[in-house]
C-alpha cells in the first residue's frame, strides 16, 4: 500500500474525483510549470481515511504509441494541416490548443486524459454513486477527459439497474413557466446580483424584458424596498413580482411593503 503523502499530487484528482489540479492559466508552460499546491499533508491523510485502499501502481498511465505521438506534438507544436498529424492522434486535432503535458500525465485544460487501459476502471468509479447519467457526466467532467466519454458514461448509466430503479424513485419534474403577461410592468423579476464588491439590484419586465439595474448601499430590505419604489412610481405597481428566497425578500418589512402597495409577492422554488 502506498502512504497517500507520498502519492503524486498531480495524481490525486484521479483517486479523489473532486480535489481541482491546478487551473491551465496558471501553468507558465509545461516544462516550468510548478508543483506547488494547496494539499497539505495532514489534509492528505484526512481524505486517505475516508477513501478505499489503493496501489501506486494504478496511478501508472502507460507510455502507448498514442501517448507518445501526443506528447511529441505537444512538446514540438502541432503542424498547421490536419493531415499531417499522425492518425493515431488525428481525433485529438480540434482540441490541439486546450492540450498540456506534465509528470507523466495528458491535460485538457485542467482535466486528465485517462487512457483507453483504465477507462473501463474509471468508469466503474464515476458510477458508484448510482445517481444517473446527468450527475455521472457532470462528476466526471470536472476531473477527467477521453473520447467519447459523454456516450460511454450514458450507455453505462442506461444499462445500469441500480440506476434505473432510483430513477423511477425520483423522477425530475417538469418545468414550470409563467403565463406570458399582456401588459407591461405586470409580471416583473427581481434579483440581486453581486459585481466587483459591489451589490446590485436587477428588475426586469416580462412583457418587454425591459431592466433597471441599482446599486444597492446594503443587501438589507430597506435599500431593496427603496429602489423598487423608485421604480413602482415610475413604471407603475406591478401585479406579480417574482423573487428569490433571499433575507432581503422573506422578510416581515418586506412582506409589509407588498401588503402596503398591494402586489402579489411569489419566490421561486429553493434548490
Amino acid at each position: 500500500m502506498s502512504n497517500i503523502t507520498k502519492v503524486p499530487r498531480s495524481s490525486l484528482r484521479i483517486l479523489f474525483l473532486g480535489i481541482h489540479y491546478p487551473p491551465p492559466h496558471t501553468r507558465q508552460s509545461m516544462r516550468s510549470w510548478s508543483t506547488e499546491t494547496s494539499l497539505s499533508p495532514t489534509l492528505l491523510t484526512s481524505l486517505a481515511s475516508k477513501m478505499p485502499p489503493f496501489r501506486t501502481s494504478e496511478l501508472q498511465l502507460p507510455q502507448t504509441l498514442k501517448r507518445v505521438a501526443l506528447r511529441s506534438l505537444i512538446s514540438t507544436g502541432w503542424p498547421n494541416d490536419k493531415t499531417a498529424v499522425p492518425e493515431l492522434a488525428r481525433r485529438y486535432w480540434s482540441l490541439r490548443h486546450e492540450l498540456t503535458y506534465h509528470e507523466g500525465l495528458l491535460f485538457k485544460q485542467d482535466r486528465i486524459i485517462i487512457p483507453s487501459s483504465l477507462r473501463t476502471n474509471l468508469l466503474h468509479k464515476v458510477h458508484a454513486a448510482h445517481q444517473g447519467s446527468e450527475f455521472t457526466l457532470h462528476h466526471a467532467r470536472n476531473c477527467v477527459f477521453w473520447p467519447f466519454l459523454h456516450t460511454q458514461i450514458t450507455n453505462r448509466c442506461q444499462s445500469c439497474v441500480i440506476s434505473a430503479r432510483h430513477a423511477q424513485q425520483h423522477p425530475r419534474e417538469p418545468l414550470q413557466p409563467y403565463p406570458v403577461p399582456t401588459l407591461p410592468w405586470q409580471l416583473v423579476s427581481q434579483d440581486l446580483v453581486k459585481l466587483n464588491g459591489r451589490t446590485y439590484m436587477v428588475t426586469v419586465d416580462h412583457y418587454s424584458d425591459f431592466y433597471e439595474i441599482d446599486h444597492l448601499p446594503t443587501i438589507q430590505s430597506s435599500a431593496v424596498i427603496q429602489a423598487s419604489k423608485q421604480h413602482f412610481g415610475c413604471h407603475g405597481i406591478p401585479h406579480t413580482l417574482i423573487t428569490d428566497n433571499g433575507a432581503q425578500f422573506t422578510s416581515d418589512l418586506f412582506r409589509t411593503f407588498s401588503r402596503k402597495y398591494g402586489f402579489n409577492h411569489v419566490t421561486t422554488s429553493p434548490y
